[in-house]
């Protein structure tokens, strides 16, 4: 019983009391402003993102079976 999948699709997720006074007029219309507008300096700016460390893992052992042969 997902919201959204029912017989009233969307209308129930707009119905829904989490979203109680939101602006689905101003989301339609692009109007709305973002919560948060993020500084970048660049387009390669990475600096609003976490560091990770490289995966340790390698790729994964092929398991032979010819699963992905025509991929």
């Amino acid at each position: 019983e997902r919201l959204g999948y029912q017989k009233g699709g969307i209308s129930e997720i707009q119905k829904h009391k989490w979203f109680d006074g939101f602006n689905w007029e101003g989301l339609r219309m692009r109007t709305l402003t973002p919560p948060i507008i993020p500084k970048v300096r660049s387009c390669t700016d990475t600096s609003n993102f976490d560091e990770y460390p490289p995966d340790a893992d390698g790729p994964p052992a092929d398991d032979l079976t010819g699963w992905d042969a025509d991929f």
